[in-house]
């Protein structure tokens, strides 16, 4: 057979013992088939759960419990029952949510998002059930927030007394700089810079844009927006 001939037939037999690549059409087992509809009912009670908790109905909430909710399940925004119930405020859900077992700190965030919610929503109830039931008090986003810094920030005086009783660090400062002074200064109002100063905050030079020392406001100085603000108000 000539050189050619036997290229030829080596190329057959190429094309002849080629695997079949072809995809079969995938036929899902019964195991699988359970599993999808676990998976499915799963999330239909956690979002379920998660009504409930939002809605304050406690009775609900625990009669999911009882019907296997998962209760650190997530809605499909994200949410868990301790998170909507700590976002509306009703710390007796949150309280029942806690006595199960719920996790109060997100391992993947590595802070608390149903603290997080009840300080920007105001909850003081539910921010002190929270305290009680081991939130870390110096937890951290991604920013360095801390939950003092957050609730300075967003004007929240009686949450900043909560944290400051239960000891949160008044002087902790943030990726850039800011400490919980700076955020009271940036919200504009005087209640939170007041709760903070009269709670020692130690900082002799406070840099409002964080980084170098540029912008930097005594202390003195900052009694001085205080009184201000004050009396303009």
């Amino acid at each position: 057979m000539s050189r050619a001939g036997r290229g030829r037939r080596g190329e057959a037999d190429v094309r002849l013992w080629r695997p079949n690549v072809q995809q079969q059409p995938h036929s899902c087992n019964r195991s699988e088939k359970a599993m999808a509809a676990e998976g499915a009912r799963a999330d239909t009670q956690a979002n379920a759960l998660c009504a409930a908790a939002g809605c304050g109905d406690a009775g609900a909430v625990a009669k999911l419990l009882e019907q296997g909710a998962p209760l650190d399940g997530e809605d499909t925004h994200g949410n868990t029952a301790l998170s909507c119930a700590a976002r509306q405020g009703h710390a007796d859900v949150a309280r029942l949510l806690l006595s199960r077992g719920a996790s109060v700190t997100d391992e993947t965030k590595q802070y608390s998002p149903a603290m997080r919610k009840a300080v920007l929503c105001d909850r003081i109830e539910t921010v002190r059930v929270l305290l009680e039931h081991g939130a870390d008090l110096e937890a951290r986003d991604r920013a360095g927030e801390t939950l003092l810094m957050r609730a300075s920030r967003l004007h929240r005086p009686d949450v900043a007394r909560l944290l400051l009783d239960a000891g949160a660090d008044v002087d902790a400062k943030d990726r850039v700089g800011r400490d919980a002074v700076i955020c009271a200064l940036m919200a504009g109002r005087p209640e939170v810079l007041r709760v903070l100063l009269e709670r020692g905050a130690s900082t002799v030079e406070v840099n409002y844009f964080g980084g170098d020392s540029s912008g930097s406001l005594s202390r003195s100085k900052c009694l001085s927006v205080l009184q201000n603000a004050e009396r303009i108000q």
